[in-house]
């Protein structure tokens, strides 16, 4: 009897061990969090509402080529559009040439996904997808249109429906060390290396933002972050600034203070 004893107490001893509760896994260390199909999540280290930016490319979708109009498909004025660029209101804009949008970043309504709401008017022909691959650029998604704009039904648009499209955004936290974050739409032929070197960051902290390369590459949704480290417009990122083909002076911030009397 005492040997089968001896042999059970370190049986028992084992099993002991084995049914412990495996330790928690740290929950402080930042985790990359690439966008789904619908949107950034939102996230307890970022301070919502925010100023953010998206990287947009004029003459797309059927967009003319102006300030105006592309501040009117961004709920922004041409003024604000203007400014954050550094350009003219009256500037002539090139095919393709990318704009910073400033948009206001949120999580509106305690939605677990950040997006800056934009008002859309249904046109003719118009679905969520063609709005969110054309116009927008792939800026939302589909889905992401879906789950806000929960009581109407895609498949039976009426010309003129006022539908709200969801612009994938993020707030910066502190370890993000950044003074915004721009929403990009990854490109045939980009890199991690060739958008950073498109924004002055290093590749790493894209990394940091979005996972590694090769895993965005594979996902659904095309969009990334990327911080912008200066204030804008008082500093641009290269891929806006060689773009500027403004030779007269940038547009004043927009103000609602009335101007003094002449």
């Amino acid at each position: 009897m005492t040997p089968r004893r001896r042999l059970a107490l370190p049986a028992l001893l084992l099993w002991c061990l084995c049914a412990l509760p495996a330790p928690a896994r740290s929950q402080s260390a930042a985790t990359p969090a690439p966008a789904s199909n619908e949107g950034f999540n939102c996230t307890a280290n970022a301070t919502y509402p925010c100023q953010a930016y998206a990287l947009y490319r004029a003459g797309f979708g059927g967009v003319p080529l102006e300030l105006a109009a592309i501040g009117d498909l961004f709920a922004a004025s041409r003024f604000m559009v203007a400014h954050a660029n550094n350009l003219s209101t009256s500037a002539v804009l090139a095919a393709r040439q990318p704009l910073l949008v400033p948009l206001q970043c949120g999580c509106p309504s305690r939605s677990p996904n950040a997006y800056a709401p934009m008002q859309y008017q249904i046109n003719a022909g118009d679905t969520y997808w063609i709005v969110s691959t054309t116009k927008l650029q792939n800026l939302t998604q589909y889905q992401a249109v879906e789950r806000v704009n929960p009581t109407l039904v895609p498949t039976n648009l009426d010309i003129g429906q006022i539908v709200t499209f969801p612009i994938f955004c993020q707030c910066p936290t502190a370890a993000d060390n950044a003074t915004a974050l721009v929403t990009y739409v990854m490109q045939p032929g980009d890199t991690y290396a060739s958008i950073a070197t498109a924004f002055a960051v290093d590749a790493q902290s894209l990394v940091s933002l979005n996972g590694p390369e090769q895993g965005t590459r594979n996902l659904s949704s095309p969009e990334i972050l990327v911080p912008l480290r200066r204030q804008v417009p008082e500093w641009l990122p290269p891929i806006v600034r060689v773009n500027n083909i403004s030779t007269t002076p940038a547009s004043p911030p927009p103000s609602n203070t009335p101007a003094p009397p002449s």
